[in-house]
Parts: C-alpha cells; sequence; structure tokens
C-alpha cells in the first residue's frame, strides 16, 4: 500500500506546473506522510514544503487565502471535509490521464477536483 501511496502522490505532484517547490498542507500525520515527500525530493530535485496540521484549519485557511494561497495541494483524512473543501470552491479541476489510470472512479470527485489515496475500514463489534 505504501508503495502505491507514493506512486500516487508522485502522479499528483507531477501536474503541478514546472515548479522548483510545492506546498502541502496535510492533516496526516507528519511521520506518515514526511518520508513520501522526502522520497519524491530526491526523486524529482522539487522541494516539498510540507505544512502539517487539522483538516477543518486547513479548509478555513484556504477560506482566508483565496486565490493567493501558497498550498498546491491538501491532504485530509476523509472525504468529507474534501467535498465541503470543493462545495467552498476551494479546489479546481485537475485533468490528469494518469490519475483517472490509477485511481478508481469511486475513489475519486466526479468532477476531478479531488483524488482519494487511501481506503480505511471500520469495525463494528457486537456482543449481545
Amino acid at each position: 500500500m505504501k508503495k502505491t501511496l507514493t506512486i500516487i502522490i508522485f502522479l499528483i505532484f507531477q501536474q503541478l506546473p514546472n515548479a522548483a517547490e510545492v506546498n502541502v498542507y496535510s492533516a496526516r500525520k507528519e511521520t506518515l506522510i514526511k518520508p513520501l515527500l522526502d522520497q519524491f525530493t530526491r526523486d524529482t530535485g522539487i522541494e516539498a514544503n510540507l505544512v502539517t496540521g487539522k483538516a477543518d484549519t486547513f479548509i478555513k485557511r484556504l477560506e482566508i487565502e483565496g486565490e493567493n494561497t501558497p498550498a498546491d495541494i491538501l491532504l485530509t483524512v476523509d472525504a468529507a471535509r474534501l467535498v465541503r473543501a470543493k462545495e467552498k470552491g476551494l479546489f479546481q479541476e485537475v485533468i490528469s490521464d494518469a490519475l483517472n489510470k490509477v485511481i478508481p472512479n469511486y475513489f475519486r470527485d466526479i468532477d476531478n477536483h479531488w483524488f482519494g489515496l487511501s481506503l480505511r475500514s471500520r469495525v463494528i463489534v457486537f456482543a449481545p
């Protein structure tokens, strides 16, 4: 799974214009995402700047920053926040045959404003 996630993140970053750096707002724990970003930097020479925090805080921050945001990518921990951010007009369409090939339809927004990178199982235990 880690290898798949790394490949998908590389594909996402490749959609950015010819940048010397990318800025990532991440609600994922730094220990989980930083190694992937470091590998991306080693492989591409593009510096990946990571800012970690809470997803809701980033959504509010993106609203305030508007078109002047330094953020290129928002990584969050659930699809509900992605949907909310899209509804607020914080995302733009990503046109990428590469992403469309590796990410199934059910893991992405119908308008290609966001892509899911992982799936988390929930277990419910019932003892009568």
